[in-house]
C-alpha cells in the first residue's frame, strides 16, 4: 500500500513539472524568422514561458541541431525525456537526429531501428534509416524505408530523400514526381542545393530540358552560392547546349 501511495506522489510530482503551453504562435513567429541563430535565440528566450512543455525540447534540440551545437541538442532531447511527455518519440528521434548529423552512421542507424521497433506507427524512424542508407550510397534500401515513411506522414523531408535516391538509382520520373512532392510540402525546398539538383538531372535524363533550366535557375536565385558549384555548372552548360540545338530545329 504505501508503495503504492509513493508511486502516485512520484507521478503527480513528475506532471506538475510539465508545462501544458505549447506555444504554438510563438512558435510559428520563430519558424519565419530567416536566419538559424535567430530562430535559435529567440525560442531560447521564451524558455521562461514554453519549457518543459517536451515540444519545446523537441524544437529546441533541433535548432541546437542545426547549429552544431551536438552536446547541447542531445543534453536538452534528454531533459525532455526526464518529464515523461507525449513527445517521447519525437524526443529519441532529436537524439539519432544529433548522431546522424555528428557523422555516426552505425549509432544513428541503431536509434532509428530501436524506433521504429518502439513506435512502428512513427514516421521518422523509418525516414531516419532511409536517410543513412542515403549517406551509404544503399539506394534501394533507402527507398524501401523512405516509402515506408512515406505512409505514415507526408513530411517534405521523406519526399526530398526520395529525390536523391531515386534519381541515383536512375529512375527520374519517379525522382521528379518526389521533388514535386516535397515542393508542394515545402517550396522552400528550391534552396535545398542537392535535393533541387538531382531534379533538374532527373528532368534531364528525361529530356525536358525547359524544365530542368527553370529548377537550376530557382536553385539560383534562392540560393545564389549554388551558382559556384561546379556540377550545377556543368549541368547548365549541357541544358542550354540541348536548349540551343531544340531551337534551332
Amino acid at each position: 500500500m504505501f508503495a503504492v501511495l509513493g508511486t502516485s506522489r512520484s507521478a503527480t510530482a513528475v506532471t506538475s513539472m510539465v508545462n501544458s503551453n505549447t506555444c504554438e504562435a510563438e512558435w510559428e513567429q520563430v519558424a519565419a524568422l530567416p536566419q538559424p541563430a535567430d530562430r535559435l535565440a529567440r525560442w531560447r528566450s521564451l524558455a521562461p514561458q514554453c519549457a518543459k512543455s517536451g515540444l519545446y525540447e523537441v524544437r529546441l534540440a533541433a535548432l541546437q541541431t542545426v547549429a552544431g551545437q551536438y552536446d547541447d541538442a542531445e543534453g536538452t532531447a534528454r531533459a525532455g525525456l526526464a518529464l515523461d511527455t507525449p513527445y517521447n518519440k519525437e524526443l529519441l528521434s532529436a537524439i539519432a537526429a544529433v548522431a546522424l548529423n555528428r557523422g555516426h552512421y552505425a549509432d544513428a542507424l541503431k536509434q532509428y531501428q530501436a524506433l521504429i521497433g518502439t513506435y512502428p506507427d512513427y514516421f521518422d524512424g523509418y525516414c531516419g534509416t532511409g536517410a543513412v542508407m542515403l549517406i551509404e550510397r544503399k539506394f534501394s534500401d533507402a527507398v524501401h524505408y523512405l516509402n515506408e515513411a512515406a505512409k505514415r506522414a507526408q513530411n517534405p523531408i521523406i519526399y526530398r530523400h526520395l529525390t536523391i535516391a531515386y534519381h541515383q538509382l536512375g529512375q527520374h520520373q519517379q525522382a521528379v514526381e518526389a521533388y514535386d512532392k516535397a515542393y508542394r510540402l515545402n517550396p522552400g525546398i528550391v534552396r535545398d542545393k542537392d535535393a533541387t539538383h538531382a531534379a533538374a538531372r532527373a528532368l534531364m535524363f528525361l529530356g525536358n530540358y525547359r524544365a530542368a533550366d527553370g529548377a537550376i535557375n530557382l536553385l539560383i536565385q534562392a540560393n545564389p552560392a549554388a551558382a559556384s558549384d561546379p556540377e550545377i555548372q556543368q549541368s547548365q552548360q549541357i541544358i542550354h547546349q540541348k536548349l540551343q540545338q531544340e531551337s534551332q530545329h
